[in-house]
C-alpha cells in the first residue's frame, strides 16, 4: 500500500530528471499520470491536515480529472493525513485477516 504512494513520487522525480522524452519499444515511458500527481503533492504540500475536499479538479494536457488516479494519493488530497492513515490501517487489517 505505502509502495503505490511511492511510486508515484518515484515517478514524478523520475520525470523530472530524465524528462518526457524516454520511450520503450515506441511508446513513451510516462503515461500522463505524473502531471495530475505532481499537482496533488504540490496541493497537499500545503495543506496536508486537513485536505482539499473532493472539489478540486486537476486539470493536465486539456483534460479535467476529479481524482488523483491513485486511491492512497487521492485519500490524503481529500481528506488529509489522518483520514489516510486511518485507510492504510483499514487495508492492513483487511489483508492480514484474508492471510489467516
Amino acid at each position: 500500500m505505502v509502495s503505490t504512494f511511492l511510486f508515484a513520487f518515484v515517478y514524478c522525480a523520475l520525470y523530472k530528471i530524465i524528462g518526457g522524452q524516454v520511450k520503450i519499444l515506441g511508446k513513451s515511458l510516462f503515461t500522463g499520470r505524473q502531471g495530475v500527481w505532481t499537482d496533488a503533492f504540490d496541493k497537499i504540500k500545503n495543506n496536508l491536515m486537513w485536505g482539499y475536499s473532493n472539489k478540486y479538479v486537476f486539470t493536465y494536457a486539456g483534460m479535467e480529472y476529479t481524482n488523483a488516479h491513485n486511491s492512497l494519493i487521492s485519500v490524503l488530497f481529500m481528506f488529509g493525513i489522518v483520514p489516510a492513515c486511518l485507510t492504510v490501517a483499514l487495508m492492513v487489517w483487511a489483508f492480514s485477516n484474508v492471510v489467516r
